[in-house]
């Protein structure tokens, strides 16, 4: 698997970018726990795959009588549903099925406990449920419960679509726990959001962090509160709740509930309309988010757009209208667009391995093509810098930033691999 796009250029034994270029010799040699290994494929990509199953690895968190992934070495004991969700939907459902059923209940067990228990500052009044502010910093809420307040993970629907992928994939009977915990999700945590008025859910664009209490965060306008973001209703979010209804109509199905299958399905279609009516446009391409009042954010961005297709929003035959406009450049594929007009980089100015991963693969499932090559050496060209998979992108300077060994850009590189038909074996 060989790629060529100048500056981007993925050989059997080396990676260059616009920043430079690592040998097959300049990687680590690693030797995973894991023991599947490719054959009969470049000495580049076979080094790839072992140093993805070795920064992956990596991110295991034993806490006590707990085993789980975490989302990238710099971020420590801290239960992130999304980077787990979103990481077993890009290759670890197959590669880690049992550690990653493991994770996902833990983060249910956490995420029900805590339920609307938040830091100070992040109560929102509008949203009516049972919140109990404590006295403490969001850092301070973290260090002690290990996860953060909801106010911050109202994307945390996601998991369903993990869960549902990962048993469905392994025949793993977990069916009847999926549906009970899924009804307490959506009874407890989930129902406060959802507006009857627009018929669209409440909440952050997903993995796109709100402003914090004392400063503001890159992916929203730096004039809204914490409210504001938490009030809007995100393409992506919605996305992700249209796939966790139809999750749940699954389970159903699984547990011999028919009728209940039927209205998790019905709720799925009812918010596909919501999603189609509120937040298109006329050409057929989909705003971020709509703002408090209702009003389309005018930039659209990439993993809303990428769900749109993935989740089925639309029909099979308005895919190439979802994406138009957008270009896969050897820097990736700009998170947002336009951008927003600040210097700041993190969410804003910046593209996302992970993200551009699932947007190839709507690429994919819009016109039937192979892009798995261009894949490969955009996920490749974040290990230049010091030979692990690297978390983001600065799309203004092309260089690859923010934590090394992150969780969600190796297994995206292990999806790839996946979608490739590469052959492995165990070692």
């Amino acid at each position: 698997m060989t790629y060529q796009d100048l500056p981007l250029e993925l050989t059997d034994t080396a990676v260059v970018d616009a920043n430079g270029s690592i040998a097959l010799d300049d990687l680590p040699d690693l030797q995973p726990e894991n023991s599947l290994r490719l054959v009969n494929v470049s000495p580049v990509i076979e080094r790839l795959w072992r140093i993805a199953l070795a920064d992956i690895e990596s991110n295991i968190v034993e806490l006590e009588d707990k085993r789980y992934f975490g989302a990238g070495k710099n971020f420590g004991l801290i239960v992130y549903t999304r980077d787990i969700s979103y990481s077993g939907l890009l290759g670890l459902n197959r590669i880690y099925p049992e550690l990653m059923l493991n994770s996902l209940k833990i983060s249910r067990e956490i995420r029900l406990k805590q339920g609307f228990n938040v830091a100070q500052g992040y109560v929102i009044n509008e949203i009516s449920a049972p919140w109990h502010e404590e006295q403490i910093s969001e850092k301070q809420y973290i260090e002690k419960y290990h996860t953060n307040s909801y106010t911050r993970r109202t994307d945390d629907v996601i998991w369903l679509w993990a869960c549902g992928d990962l048993l469905d994939s392994n025949n793993f009977n977990e069916w009847e726990w999926l549906y009970q915990t899924g009804e307490k999700c959506f009874e407890f945590l989930y129902a406060p959001f959802y507006d009857e008025n627009s018929g669209l859910y409440c909440g952050q664009a997903s993995f796109v962090d709100i402003h914090f209490a004392d400063y503001k965060t890159s992916g929203y306008p730096q004039d809204w509160t914490i409210a504001d973001c938490v009030l809007s209703k995100s393409l992506s979010t919605n996305c992700l709740y249209i796939q966790g209804l139809q999750v749940m109509a699954m389970a159903a199905l699984k547990i011999g509930k028919k009728d209940e299958a039927n209205g998790w399905l019905r709720r799925s279609e009812n918010l596909k309309q919501a999603v189609r009516e509120h937040l298109s446009a006329q050409d057929g391409t989909f705003s971020y988010l709509l703002d408090v009042h209702g009003r389309q954010q005018p930039r659209r961005d990439a993993l809303g757009s990428a769900l749109v297709i993935l989740t089925d929003v639309v029909p099979a035959e308005d895919f190439s209208q979802v994406l138009t406009g957008y270009l896969v450049t050897t820097a990736g594929i700009p998170l947002f667009k336009p951008f927003f007009n600040e210097n700041s980089c993190y969410h804003n100015n910046s593209s996302w391995p992970f993200v551009d991963t699932l947007f190839i693969k709507a690429m994919e499932k819009r016109d039937g093509h192979d892009y798995t090559a261009m894949n490969a050496a955009l996920l490749a060209r974040t290990c230049i810098d010091n030979g692990s998979f690297r978390e983001f992108v600065d799309f203004r300077s092309q260089q690859v930033k923010g934590s090394s060994r992150q969780l969600w850009t190796a297994a995206a590189f292990i999806d790839t691999c996946l979608r490739a038909g590469l052959l492995y074996k165990k070692q």
